[in-house]
């Protein structure tokens, strides 16, 4: 039997495609992101099936779709009857670790993972910075961060999984999954990345024309909802440089993992993927955060590259999405995808340049917080559908109008690519069990009951006892509400 790959997965949380300068930013500064690009596939269509943590990671985690899999939203448990990639490898032989975010909720707290030495075990994981906002988090203030860079939650990941990588006892085939919280807010970063966008580095973004009254109702919704509709000029500089700033401490933390698969020589032999769980608004359309399906939240950087296998520094234009890395890892791995998936393996896309098998469109939705109702999206072709259950549907032609200011939903030339959108969107799904799990916004006294306990990380000892990692908050309360 041929020797099976390794595998090393880089996972950042809310990390939007439009900062990185693979992906044609002129701004942020990602030369490892980059470099990893030059030496694999970089997807320019990427999709998301959820603009939102839990759902999107049980989503890509099982290659199937949220509604499918009951991930309605950030309190849905892990469906623990449905084996995750992490599962699937490891029952054909692969050691299985994980090291950092993975936001499971319930009791399965590994979910196809063997060894997981340090995460967001008790449900939260993302550092409130300042710490005497604790245990609230914020988008502002943005700014030097009060936490120690050796205590923040990335250098964490990568010393243990820098560790794993030279262990002796280091078992193999390995997949590995390093999982870091930023670019999600709070905005707050090592001082050193900080100062390479404060004040000077940082632009704004172009609103567009007719704004705000041009967004659709439930967007308007969602700028009330995230508290931005006030915001100043120098506000959004302030989040915008907090933002570009932790997409560079995430990329110097992708660049040291690289660093250590080519000293230890196991890079020609490791396939390692970049992508993000979903991804942020930035500032784009006057908005922050994500649950929405503009492009900045529902597209994601994806990045493969296995030099053993596949092409090198080629960008694949066709649309794809996140429930296709299942079928394509097993695919890569030399084993055969399960039944019943809703990806498809990338790999023949890249190795043949054929797209025959695959679907031809990308489907996210989202069931919870941040809009009135239920909504989901398709991206076919050059077209974005948006359906919003009882409410106008949203069309844009993202080619000819890549900001998304156009919505063509009443453009007569539009009507049959938006009745072959909606037509895509309802087949195959189950329209009134999504309306009786949707999950209205929380209001402020129902998010106190979903306070952590205790500090956001933990390290698991061999013995199953956890040990919380953080130990600068000092005696704050972990249960009392927003200050």
């Amino acid at each position: 039997m041929a020797e099976r790959p390794n595998i090393v997965v880089l996972l950042s949380d809310e990390h939007s495609p439009l900062t990185l300068g693979c992906y044609g930013s002129q701004v942020v500064q990602t030369p490892n992101l980059d470099a990893l690009a030059a030496r694999g596939v970089l997807f320019e269509q990427a999709y998301c099936q959820a603009p939102v943590c839990v759902p999107s990671r049980l989503s890509f985690l099982s290659g199937l779709y949220p509604w499918r899999i009951g991930a309605w939203s950030n309190v849905s448990p892990v469906p623990a009857a449905r084996t995750s990639i992490a599962g699937y490898l490891q029952q054909h032989g692969y050691f299985t670790a994980t090291v950092g975010k993975m936001h499971f909720v319930g009791p399965e707290q590994h979910w196809g993972f063997a060894y997981r030495p340090y995460g967001d075990f008790a449900g939260c994981s993302h550092q409130p910075d300042p710490i005497g906002l604790a245990p609230r988090l914020t988008i502002l203030p943005a700014g030097p961060s009060e936490i120690p860079e050796e205590e923040q939650q990335e250098s964490i990941v990568n010393r243990l999984g820098i560790e794993f990588l030279r262990s002796d006892d280091r078992k193999e085939p390995f997949c590995l999954w390093l999982s870091y919280n930023r670019p999600h807010f709070p905005l707050r970063v090592p001082r050193r990345y900080w100062e390479r966008y404060w004040p000077d580095g940082v632009d704004l973004p172009d609103l567009g024309p007719n704004f705000p009254e041009r967004l659709h109702p439930w967007m308007q919704f969602h700028r009330r909802y995230t508290g931005v509709e006030g915001w100043t000029e120098a506000q959004w500089r302030e989040a915008r440089a907090g933002y570009y700033a932790a997409v560079s401490f995430i990329d110097d933390k992708v660049g040291e993992v690289l660093h250590v698969l080519d000293e230890l020589g196991l890079r020609e032999n490791t396939i390692v993927v970049y992508f993000s769980d979903h991804g942020e608004m930035n500032g784009e359309h006057g908005m922050a955060r994500k649950m929405t399906f503009y492009e900045p939240s529902a597209r994601v950087p994806l990045i493969i590259s296995y030099p053993r296998v596949l092409p090198q520094g080629i960008r694949v234009s066709e649309v794809v999405e996140l429930v296709d890395l299942y079928p394509t890892l097993a695919e890569l791995a030399g084993l055969p995808a399960p039944e019943g998936l809703d990806g498809r393996s990338l790999v023949p896309l890249v190795t043949t340049g054929s797209a025959a098998g695959r679907k031809g469109f990308a489907i996210s939705e989202h069931y919870s917080h941040g809009v009135p109702g239920p909504m989901r999206m398709v991206r076919l072709g050059d077209w974005k559908y948006i359906l919003y259950l009882d409410a106008k549907p949203s069309l844009f032609n993202v080619k000819e109008d890549p900001r998304e200011f156009v919505d063509r939903i009443d453009d007569p030339g539009a009507q049959r690519i938006a009745r072959e959108c909606d037509r895509l969107l309802r087949d195959d799904w189950d329209e009134a069990l999504v309306r009786a799990n949707f999950i209205p916004s929380p209001t402020p006294e129902s998010n106190l009951n979903r306070r952590p306990n205790r500090p956001p990380n933990q390290y698991l000892t061999p013995e199953g006892e956890l040990i919380d990692a953080e130990t600068f908050y000092g005696d704050v309360d972990w249960t009392r509400g927003p200050l």
